[in-house]
């Protein structure tokens, strides 16, 4: 790398974006950071009520959007700019509703989104990360437990959630406001955003018709679309990154208070997921580039280091908040993870010293070996580049079958799938397969082309702020295609790729479309301009069209479709002043996926019995059941037992009095995959039986 691709604030190409647009996302920008971070602060300390946060929220973001002023930052001045964010506006709007139209109402937990919609469901009627469980007649009762998957428990019965909690933030509030078909048409719109900054971001590479392109061909993906339906943190966290780089590639990033908020932006990416530390190392090149124009004595080069400095500041802050949320109520979840999540954090820590000695000594380090060879350094890299992209995608499926710790649901799905049955397995060495699944392969290819050329570019030093973008998609896509760390099956294992990784690939493959066009086509003659645009022309419609006919067969996917009606029966069935013991069955459990499910919607204390052993029989007999059923009277609650079957119930309650059978059916789940994409659908089927349980 040489000097003058870190030259990230000075010059720079021209705007795209008409004002209009530049204030209507920096404005969603801002109410992401305002909301957001006043709403998990509040969490964190157990007082998120409706006024507070929603009034400090709007005043945070009514704040920012002054100090920012988006109305006076550059704007495109070209009428021709109108139509086409007019057309991308359109297309995002679009994606927005048909998500909407197909939105999950993930109720029960099974799978993250499940516990990131019922700690927002918590959130907005109990106001605290915090669930007291053992209470009442559980207080004292032996033979019961509290925690189940993704919920864990401390010595006094207090549960708390697993995860980052800015997602449960946002849908919380959006309960508030819209009640809750509003939290389950959130992650609609948080995709939406992302969307947004993306076609944004996309203008800083290609010309705005091109990026409209770029828009639809994201848009349309089964990955995004998928995703956008169902409450998956990847969405916030993919609208705040991809935000915070269309900012580092514009002018004006040098005033303070926009590299503050940049590093606002940057740093809420912790504050959604554990692993956000991956996507912050662009502060990083950043603190580099700036303490390289100080040492040469560029005249702003003080500008930069200041901006460097504000961008580090507001980056810290978010990060510090979003640590300290899984740190006080996630702690369990922090210390499964404390070797991945410290590694990550080290790594920040050596990559910004790094970038420092690299400003400080990059003269020396680089100067002669860019005059010794000149272009080749920047044709080597870029080679080098794309040459790694293409082993993983061709050459790892043939050498290497990855494998980890052995996983019951692994051998289950293969099962399914007819596959080998091998539960070590982890499938890892197909990564660049799946992208080809979803994006195409002629736009990954062209992808693969893009950001070789732009790492060329990037060298050579003609990257200039573009060359920001390149750098955060780098690492974060190595670490992702080595190892996602995730359940291998489709589409679970493509939330990984979703924030910058399949957005990277998707503007890198309209970078080919706009070379072709412009930078080639421009330059040749005749026939040869027609063949050049002709492909360019070719190579966009191929882009938007495979992930349109992917989305197509499996367009009207929801998961736990029609759920939340079953769930609001339950709790009909159950009243206000019940008590449950969830008894399990079912597949999965209803043990695992229905005991919080109960206390964040019917908002009763729920315990499950305790086995002798994993799959053994239960603690508690008959007579136990009864005498906490008498204690729970005394309490004023009536206690209630919820099993898949009727026969449960009667083997674990004889005497046990049937109160109602609801059930849930979704015939519109997306089919897990292992080895292919998904092409079909599959039924997700529960049935809850309550029934009472006599006091004596």
């Amino acid at each position: 790398m040489v000097a003058a691709e870190l030259e990230w604030l000075p010059g720079g190409e021209s705007e795209a974006l008409p004002s209009w647009l530049v204030v209507t996302l920096v404005t969603a920008l801002c109410a992401l950071v305002g909301f957001g971070t006043v709403g998990l602060a509040l969490a964190v300390l157990g007082v998120m009520a409706p006024a507070p946060t929603l009034g400090l929220g709007a005043l945070v973001t009514i704040a920012l959007v002054v100090a920012l002023a988006p109305w006076r930052t550059p704007a495109a001045r070209d009428g021709d700019a109108q139509v086409p964010a007019l057309l991308a506006v359109a297309l995002v709007a679009g994606a927005v509703v048909f998500a909407m139209a197909h939105h999950a109402q993930h109720v029960l937990l099974d799978r993250d989104p499940g516990g990131y919609v019922l700690t927002g469901r918590w959130l907005a009627t109990h106001h605290s990360l915090a669930v007291p469980a053992r209470v009442g007649a559980f207080k004292h009762a032996t033979g019961v437990t509290f925690a189940s998957p993704a919920m864990f428990t401390d010595r006094h019965g207090t549960l708390s959630f697993q995860f980052s909690h800015l997602l449960p933030v946002y849908l919380a509030q959006a309960r508030w406001i819209g009640g809750d078909r509003l939290m389950f048409l959130a992650p609609a719109l948080l995709g939406g955003i992302g969307l947004l900054a993306f076609y944004a971001l996309a203008t800083r590479f290609v010309r705005p018709w091109i990026a409209v392109g770029a828009v639809a061909a994201l848009a349309t993906n089964l990955v995004e679309s998928h995703f956008m339906r169902d409450a998956y943190s990847e969405l916030p966290t993919q609208a705040v990154l991809l935000g915070a780089l269309w900012l580092l590639t514009r002018r004006g990033t040098a005033r303070p208070v926009v590299a503050g908020f940049t590093g606002l932006l940057l740093g809420a990416t912790v504050m959604a997921r554990i692993d956000g530390p991956l996507y912050v190392v662009v502060v990083a090149i950043v603190i580099g580039a700036a303490v390289l124009a100080r040492r040469r004595g560029d005249a702003d080069g003080r500008a930069l280091v200041g901006a460097a400095a504000w961008l580090t500041v507001g980056t810290a802050l978010t990060t510090a908040l979003g640590y300290l949320d899984v740190s006080l109520r996630s702690s369990q979840y922090l210390q499964a993870l404390a070797g991945s999540v410290n590694l990550q954090y080290l790594a920040l820590a050596i990559a910004c010293v790094g970038a420092v000695a690299l400003g400080v000594f990059a003269p020396k380090l680089f100067t002669r070996p860019a005059r010794a060879f000149g272009g080749r350094l920047a044709d080597a890299a870029g080679l080098a580049t794309g040459a790694a992209f293409v082993a993983l995608w061709v050459v790892r499926p043939r050498v290497q079958h990855t494998r980890g710790a052995p996983h019951p649901e692994t051998a289950a799905l293969q099962l399914l799938n007819h596959v080998k049955r091998d539960p070590y397995l982890s499938y890892y060495e197909h990564s660049m397969q799946w992208q080809a699944w979803y994006v195409g392969v002629l736009a990954l290819a062209a992808g693969i082309v893009g950001v070789a050329f732009l790492v060329r570019e990037i060298v050579g030093g003609r990257g200039g702020r573009r060359g920001l973008f390149v750098v955060a998609f780098l690492p974060v896509t190595a670490a992702y295609l080595w190892n996602p760390r995730i359940f291998p099956d489709q589409l679970w294992v493509m939330r990984r790729y979703l924030p910058i990784v399949l957005p990277g690939f998707v503007l890198f493959a309209f970078v080919v479309v706009e070379l072709l066009w412009s930078r080639f086509g421009a330059a040749a003659r005749g026939r040869s301009r027609i063949w050049l645009r002709a492909a360019a022309g070719a190579l966009a419609f191929v882009a938007i069209a495979w992930p349109s006919y992917v989305s197509s067969t499996v367009r009207g996917e929801r998961t736990e479709a029609g759920f939340l009606g079953a769930v609001n029966r339950v709790c009909d069935r159950l009243g206000a002043d019940a008590a449950v013991v969830v008894l399990g069955g079912g597949a999965p459990p209803l043990e695992q996926v229905l005991p919080q499910t109960l206390r964040s919607y019917c908002d009763v204390p729920v315990a499950l019995p305790t086995r002798t052993s994993r799959t053994g029989p239960f603690v508690m007999h008959a007579a136990d059941f009864t005498k906490l059923a008498a204690d729970w009277k005394r309490a004023g609650r009536t206690l209630f037992v919820v099993g898949d079957t009727t026969a449960t119930i009667r083997a674990t309650v004889p005497g046990a009095e049937p109160a109602g059978e609801v059930d849930a059916v979704n015939r519109l789940f997306l089919q897990e995959r292992l080895v292919v994409r998904p092409n079909g659908f599959r039924s997700e089927v529960y049935r809850f039986v309550i029934a009472r349980v006599p006091t004596r």
